[in-house]
């Protein structure tokens, strides 16, 4: 029978973890136990706030109603509650009702030895409360608590004493009674035992329960500072007076059964140093009692409880149905957004190929415009050069007629009034060559600098002479006017062509023409 029940608490000693701490949610109470033990007024409350869709008061409700399972121990109850609670809290972006969904999440989380989940919870919580109250409350008193809870869930001995420190701080500037240490020497009291500074521990875990003793206050903390003392004693092998406190603290009443889980670690604990003792059938009835608790509310196997040992999260549950929804409505947004950026797309493309087109045609009938005007400023320059040369071949004319008649009249009389008549006439006759310079600089205005900056250097005969060629005038009209003789113009003529650079199959008429 020995061995059967060596074995029995070794698999409740695996199952209930040794770091198990106390389930103290709160360093100050926020509802009073009446609130909390009137579930037909809530319940009523809440089917008040469903017919007003209050969503507010809804969630109000839906947290007191699970903190009422809670401590009913209907536990997948509470964990429903408890997430739509949260669901709905983020739906109306309430940030004290999302503090408290958190909180009242986390500490189903951290009953049931869901760290990570509870962890997470408490931290937000946490934060919600930091957002919604800008000077020290209550609320978030609990809510540091709550996370120096966790921290010594997990063994981390430095936020755990930072969250103390906090939590004291708090309590001061709230004027709280002395009652609050007590829950704060116990986490202090773990890091020693952790340290195993066991002396440390004992000192401390004894002032605390001499404190309750002497107060008619916080008597369900004894379960677990005699606990953890019998725990310190059992570490340090004095198996005696660890077996009178692990007695003392199965003994002490947990009215409320808020301990209960705890008190499962107890019986385990308690029956597995009664063994070592060699009280085998008494560590057998300690036995079953732990067995009895774990088999109701923590065995995966047993019907009534798989609901949340399955870690069933309605909160979580709901989100993603609602993730889903908006994942769906998004796409379906996408797709419209897809299909109007499209049609953008399409009506910028047409808009700016009309504008090419209207900027091709602008930009043709532009080009068509300058060219006839150009074609006609040629035209018009054309023929008044013409016409200038008309005119100044008829000068020619008039010049070599005058001069035949200046001759005659010479042979003929060669007297002082003869004489005078001619110098009349020489006085009288303009200068033909700039005559016709001024009127070819007025109809081919920047002819000469044009000219100058292909062919730079060029003397002024050269330019007279690239004035005439322009014009078409011949070798003897353009001796005439230059007043040099034929031979001359020809010599003129090769020198401008070697000076410009021209070869031999290049027109040097052509090429003046064009410029």
């Amino acid at each position: 029978m020995s061995l059967s029940i060596q074995t029995k608490l070794t698999y409740i000693l695996l199952f209930i973890n040794i770091t198990l701490h106390a389930q103290q949610f709160d360093l100050f109470k926020i509802e009073s136990k009446t609130i909390l033990n009137n579930v037909k007024k809530i319940e009523k409350d809440y089917q008040y706030a469903l017919q007003k869709q209050d969503t507010t008061l809804i969630v109000k409700n839906l947290i007191l109603l699970s903190r009422y399972h809670r401590k009913d121990l209907n536990y997948g109850t509470a964990f429903n509650l408890a997430g739509e609670a949260l669901f709905l809290s983020y739906q109306i972006d309430n940030k004290l009702q999302l503090a408290q969904a958190h909180r009242e999440q986390g500490i189903l989380n951290y009953i049931f030895k869901q760290d990570d989940n509870a962890g997470n919870n408490f931290k937000k919580s946490n934060l919600y409360f930091k957002e919604y109250y800008k000077d020290y409350h209550p609320d978030l008193l609990n809510s540091y608590f709550n996370l120096a809870l966790y921290y010594q869930r997990i063994e981390n001995k430095e936020l755990l004493l930072k969250y103390v420190d906090t939590c004291k701080t708090i309590a001061t500037k709230q004027q709280l009674n002395f009652d609050y240490q007590i829950y704060l020497k116990e986490k202090v009291a773990c890091t020693y035992i952790w340290d195993k500074n066991y002396k440390k521990a004992i000192q401390l875990l004894k002032q605390s329960i001499q404190q309750i003793e002497n107060s008619t206050k916080n008597n369900h903390f004894l379960v677990i500072l005699y606990a953890d003392l019998g725990k310190v004693y059992s570490n340090i092998n004095q198996l005696d007076l660890s077996e009178k406190y692990f007695k003392k603290s199965i003994d002490t009443k947990d009215t409320h059964e808020e301990y209960l889980f705890f008190k499962a670690y107890v019986y385990a604990k308690y029956a597995n140093l009664l063994y070592k003792k060699g009280k085998a059938t008494e560590a057998y009835k300690y036995l079953q009692k732990s067995r009895n608790i774990n088999n109701k509310y923590l065995n995966p196997r047993n019907e009534a409880t798989q609901s949340f040992l399955t870690l069933k999260d309605h909160y979580r549950d709901q989100l993603i149905k609602s993730n889903q929804q908006v994942s769906f409505q998004k796409l379906k947004y996408a797709e419209i957004e897809q299909k109007i950026l499209n049609y953008k797309i399409c009506l910028i493309v047409v808009v700016f190929a009309f504008v090419l087109v209207g900027i091709f045609i602008w930009i043709k009938v532009r080009s068509k415009k300058h060219q006839l005007e150009q074609e006609e400023a040629e035209k018009k320059i054309e023929a008044n050069n013409k016409e200038l040369t008309v005119n100044t071949l008829k000068l020619i004319e008039k010049e070599e007629i005058i001069n035949t008649l200046k001759t005659q009249l010479l042979e003929t009389d060669k007297s002082s009034s003869t004489k005078s008549l001619i110098k009349s006439i020489d006085k009288n006759s303009g200068n033909l060559w700039e005559d016709f310079n001024q009127r070819f600089t007025t109809q081919n205005k920047g002819f000469y600098e044009r000219l100058q900056k292909k062919v730079p250097n060029l003397s002024a005969a050269e330019l007279k002479l690239c004035a005439l060629i322009k014009l078409n005038f011949t070798g003897k009209e353009m001796a005439y006017l230059l007043g040099i003789s034929l031979g001359s113009v020809n010599v003129a003529r090769h020198r401008l062509r070697k000076k410009i650079k021209l070869d031999r199959k290049t027109n040097l008429t052509a090429f003046i023409g064009s410029i």
